[in-house]
Formats: structure tokens, sequence, C-alpha cells
């Protein structure tokens, strides 16, 4: 006899996938873990620029990384350092793009120093890049999962588990974005979402958003379907408010996304 409906979220294979990540200046972001896909031994934590970067032209220190520790089924919350100089310090590498606010650090030391994290990893054929987008079905106003720490320092109290936002990709996802930038003119690989956006998600991972369900028989973790990784979270938009005498900016609850191509290409940086 065929089992009941099984329906598995898209959100739970995603929430080992991400950590929160504190910077030198105690600033929160989020970052999220990547392993390219010939390479079995080396993960990197993928994040912003502005998130490591005390300045353009200051090198980056150190980034404080909570993971969500197992021991036992127990869990529990661990704050791991990462230097980002000095001796012992972990490689990283920012894409060689000025505009493109995307940077990766090779955390395999953390991983092999904290066996039981909770730590998943997204690999390359889960990227969906602007080649592969139509490919995937993928267009303006479907529907995507944006995970991380809008927050900040909002956070469970014995994991490191993210915080989900839905939305909806609100430009046509795949068409370079122009903007204006002090004074100067931008040309980005990057797309909109729509979804409530605010100051601590950067860094955040953007996935489609599915569900997927099954009427014959309950579905191994390894065989569920995997929901796309479309980019990586940089900006959040703002827009003018006036209400009567006050007039000033406020959350426009739109993101600026970068495309997962340039985040293949900058966790590349290392094997080249």
């Amino acid at each position: 006899m065929a089992s009941e409906l099984l329906v598995i979220p898209a959100e739970r294979l995603t929430i080992y996938m991400t950590a929160l990540i504190e910077n030198a200046w105690a600033d929160n972001a989020t970052g999220f873990f990547v392993r390219r896909t010939d390479d079995d031994e080396r993960i990197f934590l993928v994040t912003n620029k502005h998130a490591i970067l005390p300045g353009s032209d200051l090198p980056p220190e150190v980034v404080t990384v909570s993971l969500t520790d197992a021991p036992g089924g127990r869990t529990s919350i661990i704050r791991a350092s990462v230097p980002l100089e000095g001796t012992g310090a972990a490689e990283w590498r920012g894409h060689p793009d000025g505009d493109v606010d995307v940077a990766a650090i090779d955390v395999t030391r953390l991983r092999n120093s904290y066996p039981t994290a909770i730590m998943a990893f997204i690999p390359y054929s889960s990227f969906i890049p602007s080649s592969r987008l139509e490919a995937e079905d993928v267009h303006v106003i479907d529907d995507v999962l944006i995970v991380g720490y809008p927050m900040g320092r909002l956070i469970h109290r014995d994991s490191a588990f993210p915080i989900f936002r839905a939305g909806i990709i609100a430009s046509d996802i795949g068409e370079p974005l122009q903007d204006e930038l002090d004074g100067r003119t931008r040309t980005l690989r990057a797309f909109l979402v729509d979804g409530g956006v605010i100051p601590g998600s950067s860094g955040s991972p953007v996935v489609q958003r599915k569900t997927y369900v099954s009427g014959e028989k309950p579905m191994r973790v390894e065989d569920y379907p995997r929901s796309g990784l479309l980019g990586i979270v940089a900006e959040t938009q703002y827009a003018p408010v006036r209400t009567g005498v006050f007039s000033g900016s406020g959350y426009a609850g739109l993101g600026l996304v970068f495309s997962a191509e340039t985040i293949l290409e900058t966790v590349d940086l290392f094997f080249a």
C-alpha cells in the first residue's frame, strides 16, 4: 500500500548551510558553505567583501563564525574564531571586480577542528548561473527564500539556525542592473528580490522556494531534489520617505543579489 503524501519543504535542506558571522568591528552578517564539485577536501565560507573588510584599503583581521554543535544529538553553539591575517590565517579571496561584493574564505580547517558541528555544503551542481536560468525555468516573480540572520544578534538559544524570509524575484533575472553610486554608474550582474531585506541580511543565500511531494514512499535525505542557489544578498535598498515634517530614507523592502556565477568565479580563484 502506498504511503501518505510526504511533503518536503526546501528550507529543511538549507538550514544547515548557513552560519552567523561577526567581523572584527562587531557587525554581524551571514555566510554559507560551498564545496567545489571536483574537490571534496576544501570547504569555503562565502559572504560579502564588506562583511570582512574594514575598508577598501585595509586588510581583514578576523571573523567569528557561529556553528551549531550536536554531540550526542544535543545542540549547542560554537563560536569559532577564524583569523584572516598573521600566523595561521585562513586564505580568503575577493572577487576581482571591485563592484562585485562577494568574498570567500577557506574554512576547511574549521570543519576539521569541529567534527561534531552541523555543516552542510552547497555543491557547484546546485548553483543556477545566468547560463542555466532558462533550462531551470527561473523567471521574474518566482518565489525565493532568503536564508540568514537579518536581525543581527537575534539567534536561537541552543543553535545557530538561520531565519527564513520569503520573497520574489523582483527584476528580470539574468539581465544586468544599472545604478548610480557616489556619482558613478555601475553595471552589475545582479537582480533584485522583494522580501523585506534589512541590514544583517548581507551574505544571505537566495534559493528557489520549492516543495516536493512524493505519493509512493518516503524519500531518503540524499534523494531529495535540491533547490537551486540563485545568488547572494549584498545590499539593502532604500527609498525616500516623507511623513508630515519628516523627510528621510526608509527600507524599500528590496535587496540587491549578486548572481550565482559571481560566487563561482570567486571560489575558483583558489584554484587558479
